[in-house]
Protein backbone atom coordinates (compact mmCIF):
# COMPACT_ATOMS: atom_id res chain seq x y z
CA UNK A 1 0.00 0.00 0.00
CA UNK A 2 2.45 2.41 0.50
CA UNK A 3 6.29 2.07 -0.56
CA UNK A 4 8.78 2.13 1.75
CA UNK A 5 10.28 5.77 0.23
CA UNK A 6 11.55 8.29 2.96
CA UNK A 7 8.18 10.16 1.77
CA UNK A 8 6.21 7.54 3.18
CA UNK A 9 7.89 7.46 6.37
CA UNK A 10 7.77 11.39 7.12
CA UNK A 11 4.08 10.91 5.88
CA UNK A 12 3.22 8.24 8.04
CA UNK A 13 5.26 10.05 10.94
CA UNK A 14 3.42 13.30 10.28
CA UNK A 15 0.05 11.67 10.57
CA UNK A 16 0.87 9.84 13.64
CA UNK A 17 0.91 12.84 16.12
CA UNK A 18 -2.52 14.52 14.93
CA UNK A 19 -4.31 11.15 14.84
CA UNK A 20 -3.17 8.86 17.82
CA UNK A 21 -2.75 11.32 20.32
CA UNK A 22 -6.39 9.84 21.81
CA UNK A 23 -4.83 6.57 21.59
CA UNK A 24 -1.52 6.68 23.07
CA UNK A 25 -0.94 10.26 24.50
CA UNK A 26 1.51 13.08 23.56
CA UNK A 27 4.02 12.72 20.61
CA UNK A 28 6.30 15.10 18.47
CA UNK A 29 7.95 13.79 15.41
CA UNK A 30 12.00 13.22 15.51
CA UNK A 31 14.74 12.79 13.38
CA UNK A 32 16.09 9.43 13.01
CA UNK A 33 18.63 7.18 11.11
CA UNK A 34 17.55 4.83 9.21
CA UNK A 35 19.71 2.96 6.90
CA UNK A 36 22.30 5.59 7.17
CA UNK A 37 19.66 7.99 6.36
CA UNK A 38 18.44 10.99 8.62
CA UNK A 39 14.84 11.21 8.54
CA UNK A 40 12.17 12.90 10.58
CA UNK A 41 10.21 9.83 10.18
CA UNK A 42 10.49 8.81 14.01
CA UNK A 43 7.13 9.42 16.28
CA UNK A 44 8.69 9.81 19.99
CA UNK A 45 5.62 8.51 21.96
CA UNK A 46 6.52 10.78 25.27
CA UNK A 47 4.50 8.86 27.76
CA UNK A 48 2.45 5.84 26.00
CA UNK A 49 -1.16 5.80 27.61
CA UNK A 50 -2.02 2.46 26.70
CA UNK A 51 1.82 1.16 28.27
CA UNK A 52 1.09 3.66 31.75
CA UNK A 53 -2.53 2.33 31.85
CA UNK A 54 -2.01 -1.26 31.77
CA UNK A 55 1.33 -1.05 33.46
CA UNK A 56 2.58 -4.73 32.10
CA UNK A 57 4.88 -5.54 29.54
CA UNK A 58 3.21 -8.27 27.87
CA UNK A 59 0.36 -6.47 26.97
CA UNK A 60 2.46 -4.13 25.53
CA UNK A 61 4.73 -6.32 23.67
CA UNK A 62 1.86 -8.55 22.69
CA UNK A 63 -1.14 -6.78 22.19
CA UNK A 64 0.62 -3.07 20.69
CA UNK A 65 4.25 -3.07 19.49
CA UNK A 66 4.07 -6.67 17.22
CA UNK A 67 0.74 -6.59 15.80
CA UNK A 68 1.68 -2.86 15.01
CA UNK A 69 5.35 -3.81 13.47
CA UNK A 70 3.39 -6.98 11.83
CA UNK A 71 0.39 -4.81 10.44
CA UNK A 72 2.74 -2.02 8.70
CA UNK A 73 5.71 -3.88 7.66
CA UNK A 74 3.48 -6.70 6.53
CA UNK A 75 0.24 -5.41 5.67
CA UNK A 76 0.96 -1.79 4.85
CA UNK A 77 4.51 -2.69 3.29
CA UNK A 78 5.84 -0.03 5.08
CA UNK A 79 8.33 -0.98 7.94
CA UNK A 80 7.69 0.08 11.47
CA UNK A 81 9.95 -0.60 14.54
CA UNK A 82 8.91 0.21 17.98
CA UNK A 83 11.06 0.97 20.57
CA UNK A 84 9.06 1.01 24.40
CA UNK A 85 10.90 1.87 27.03
CA UNK A 86 9.31 0.68 30.24
CA UNK A 87 11.57 2.65 32.53
CA UNK A 88 9.68 6.04 31.96
CA UNK A 89 6.50 4.35 29.82
CA UNK A 90 7.64 6.21 26.48
CA UNK A 91 7.94 4.56 23.08
CA UNK A 92 9.84 5.49 19.78
CA UNK A 93 8.16 4.37 16.28
CA UNK A 94 10.85 4.77 13.75
CA UNK A 95 8.84 4.15 10.30
CA UNK A 96 10.81 2.89 7.45
CA UNK A 97 12.95 1.03 9.73
CA UNK A 98 12.88 -2.84 9.01
CA UNK A 99 11.92 -4.36 12.64
CA UNK A 100 14.59 -6.84 14.10
CA UNK A 101 13.11 -10.49 14.63
CA UNK A 102 11.34 -10.99 17.75
CA UNK A 103 14.69 -13.40 19.31
CA UNK A 104 16.64 -10.73 18.73
CA UNK A 105 14.50 -7.63 19.85
CA UNK A 106 15.54 -6.57 23.51
CA UNK A 107 11.55 -6.38 24.46
CA UNK A 108 11.47 -10.29 24.09
CA UNK A 109 13.81 -10.67 27.46
CA UNK A 110 12.41 -8.33 29.40
CA UNK A 111 10.85 -9.13 32.53
CA UNK A 112 7.43 -8.69 33.88
CA UNK A 113 6.92 -5.27 35.87
CA UNK A 114 4.35 -7.09 38.39
CA UNK A 115 5.23 -4.83 41.26
CA UNK A 116 3.88 -2.10 38.60
CA UNK A 117 0.94 -3.94 37.09
CA UNK A 118 -2.59 -2.44 36.84
CA UNK A 119 -4.42 -3.54 34.61
CA UNK A 120 -7.65 -5.94 35.68
CA UNK A 121 -6.25 -8.60 33.05
CA UNK A 122 -2.40 -8.47 34.33
CA UNK A 123 -3.16 -8.54 37.90
CA UNK A 124 -6.00 -11.55 37.41
CA UNK A 125 -2.98 -13.70 35.58
CA UNK A 126 -0.03 -12.48 37.67
CA UNK A 127 -2.06 -13.61 41.34
CA UNK A 128 -0.54 -17.06 42.36
CA UNK A 129 -3.65 -17.20 45.02
CA UNK A 130 -6.61 -17.64 42.33
CA UNK A 131 -8.05 -20.98 41.55
CA UNK A 132 -6.82 -22.67 38.08
CA UNK A 133 -9.60 -21.77 35.77
CA UNK A 134 -7.27 -23.07 32.49
CA UNK A 135 -5.40 -25.56 31.82
CA UNK A 136 -1.83 -23.71 31.13
CA UNK A 137 -2.74 -20.90 34.07
CA UNK A 138 -0.85 -22.36 36.98
CA UNK A 139 2.29 -22.37 35.05
CA UNK A 140 1.73 -18.91 33.71
CA UNK A 141 0.70 -17.24 37.16
CA UNK A 142 3.65 -19.03 39.14
CA UNK A 143 6.52 -17.26 36.14
CA UNK A 144 4.63 -14.17 36.19
CA UNK A 145 4.47 -13.27 40.08
CA UNK A 146 8.07 -15.00 40.62
CA UNK A 147 9.57 -13.15 37.66
CA UNK A 148 11.94 -16.76 36.61
CA UNK A 149 10.87 -15.74 32.98
CA UNK A 150 11.63 -13.37 30.53
CA UNK A 151 8.78 -12.91 28.01
CA UNK A 152 10.54 -14.94 25.57
CA UNK A 153 9.14 -17.84 27.20
CA UNK A 154 5.81 -16.47 27.20
CA UNK A 155 5.09 -14.89 23.93
CA UNK A 156 5.33 -16.20 20.38
CA UNK A 157 8.24 -16.10 17.78
CA UNK A 158 5.84 -16.40 15.12
CA UNK A 159 2.76 -13.89 15.20
CA UNK A 160 -0.16 -15.48 13.42
CA UNK A 161 -0.02 -18.44 14.80
CA UNK A 162 0.31 -16.68 18.43
CA UNK A 163 -2.61 -17.77 20.49
CA UNK A 164 -2.08 -21.29 19.83
CA UNK A 165 1.57 -21.54 20.26
CA UNK A 166 1.77 -20.01 23.28
CA UNK A 167 -1.18 -22.37 24.51
CA UNK A 168 0.74 -25.11 23.44
CA UNK A 169 3.74 -23.64 25.20
CA UNK A 170 2.39 -23.33 28.32
CA UNK A 171 0.52 -26.59 28.53
CA UNK A 172 3.62 -28.60 27.44
CA UNK A 173 5.59 -26.67 30.34
CA UNK A 174 2.96 -27.32 32.98
CA UNK A 175 2.98 -30.94 32.53
CA UNK A 176 6.45 -30.77 33.03
CA UNK A 177 6.16 -28.97 36.33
Amino acid sequence: MFPPTKWAAEFNAALTVPFFHWLVGPSEVVEVEVNGVKQKSGVLIKKCRYLENSGCVGMCVNMCKIPTQDFFTNEFGLPLTMTPNFEDMSCEMVYGQVPPKFEDDPASIQPCLSDFCKSLISSFLCNTELPSIFGFANIFWKRCAALQAPLRNLVPVSVPNYKHEIMMRWEAEAVVD
